[in-house]
């Protein structure tokens, strides 16, 4: 028996295994060279959008290089590939070497058959309508990787700068980052303690400010931040995860009401700027996840939900619930708060030594919940005042009261006042603790009740 080509076929079963591509065009030079010289490949041809394209059999160090721009239906790779024009190609199946950028990708699904295959973004690169199935990496000095309209990560796409460089995965115009994969900001090659890396949004086209949304179920992990500038704004409805000593920090986000979900297990996750319109959630973990409040956080109708929040700056509440409570520590720091705050467990003010943290109460405020608002010695070894619950006028004229509801607790040592002309309502229970004393001042009641303990 033989077949077609008249080879004699053996006995038995016969096992062959094959792949059906659309190839039309092969690149026919191993010592490499540019795309656009017609004597590169097999038919003395180059390739045209409705091509589909093989690279291989590149030997050594070589490479192919795109110093031209291109658009082909599909790009197998199994040789070094520079991209150093634009190309658009619908699929990228990548079987060995290293795919290289130097310039902007377009509506193009990027894969890895292997292992072997690399896919590294250099200086210049850029990303407009993209999906990674592969693993991916931004490297390099102060490199910024532009993105565009939509990117779609699948697996693990790493950003990392050496020194106290920081390398910028930056989105411009309404974008969309989903996917189910990670964008990883590493610290890998930081050896000398730099800011880390970062996700940044420029939206502003023709004075029209656009929105960053991160998708569902994207993973952001890292140290590093994410924010934008002017008046764009970001969505994070994904997962923030920490990792290493320092923070993943985030600004410049409304969320208008949907949820993200915080990971604190390996690292610190928090905000150093405005963050509105978002419930931050636990990861699920069976225990409560920790979310650090940094100087300059300014947050504004934000729930906090299995998440307890570490303020060590000067920060900003305006409607938030703290549905986990949390500590407020650093050494004679003031936060603010405005229009209402919910306490369902336990919000510790501490400071060290003889110093003395501020909560302060702007203007018409209502603190309410059924936890407790604890002015705290813990970590005052030297005998200090107390910490300070503070009430103060606020913008704008007349009286202002701060009240407090009659589920809430307020425990410790320290002090509440108000201003001269303001006044502060406790419907609540105020509870003493440790050798000093809970002082109250500029009180109007009402007529109504409050419990001592």
């Amino acid at each position: 028996v033989t077949d077609r080509a008249g080879n004699e076929v053996p006995e038995g079963t016969v096992n062959r295994r094959f792949e059906v591509t659309d190839v039309t065009s092969f690149w026919d030079a191993p010592n490499g060279g540019r795309w656009n010289v017609a004597e590169h490949w097999r038919d003395d041809r180059v390739p045209t959008e409705d091509d589909g394209v093989l690279i291989s059999g590149v030997t050594g160090d070589n490479a192919v290089q795109l110093t031209t721009p291109a658009i082909v239906q599909k790009l197998i790779l199994q040789s070094d590939f520079e991209m150093r024009d634009p190309l658009q190609a619908n699929v990228i199946e990548g079987r060995d070497g290293t795919f290289t950028l130097f310039d902007t990708l377009r509506n193009t699904l990027v894969t890895a058959k292997d292992e072997n295959f690399a896919t590294v973004f250099s200086s210049g690169a850029g990303l407009d309508s993209v999906e990674l199935d592969a693993d991916a990496e931004v490297s390099g000095f102060s490199l910024i990787l532009g993105v565009e309209n939509s990117l779609k990560v699948d697996r693990t796409l790493t950003v990392k700068a050496p020194g106290e460089s920081a390398t910028t995965v930056a989105s411009r115009g309404a974008t969309v980052i989903d996917g189910a994969g990670t964008i990883f900001l590493s610290r890998e090659l930081d050896t000398f303690g730099g800011v880390g890396n970062a996700i940044s949004h420029s939206g502003l086209i023709e004075d029209v400010a656009e929105e960053l949304i991160l998708g569902e179920e994207l993973t952001i992990e890292g140290t590093g931040s994410i924010g934008s500038s002017d008046d764009e704004t970001i969505q994070i409805r994904g997962t923030l995860k920490g990792r290493d000593a320092d923070a993943l920090l985030i600004q410049d986000v409304d969320n208008k009401g949907r949820s993200m979900v915080v990971n604190s297990k390996d690292g610190q996750v928090g905000a150093n700027g405005s963050v509105v319109n978002a419930t931050i959630k636990g990861a699920g973990r069976n225990q409560v996840e920790e979310f650090e409040l940094e100087t300059g956080a300014d947050l504004k109708n934000v729930s906090f939900e299995g998440v307890s929040v570490n303020v060590t700056g000067g920060t900003v509440f305006e409607d938030v619930v703290l549905g986990a409570g949390g500590f407020f520590s650093g050494f004679s720091l003031l936060a603010r708060v405005r229009d209402s705050l919910i306490i369902e467990d336990t919000f510790a003010l501490t400071a060290p030594g003889g110093s003395s943290t501020f909560l302060d109460f702007e203007g018409d405020v209502t603190v309410d919940g059924a936890g407790t608002l604890l002015l705290s010695r813990a970590l005052d070894d030297f005998g200090g005042v107390g910490n300070t619950v503070n009430h103060v006028q606020g913008e704008g004229e007349g009286e202002r009261k701060l009240v407090l509801g009659s589920d809430l607790t307020i425990a410790g040592t320290g002090i509440l006042k108000s201003d001269i002309g303001d006044t502060i309502q406790i419907l609540g229970t105020l509870k003493g603790q440790d050798e000093g004393a809970l002082l109250i001042a500029g009180i109007d009641n009402d007529d109504e009740a409050f419990a001592v303990d």
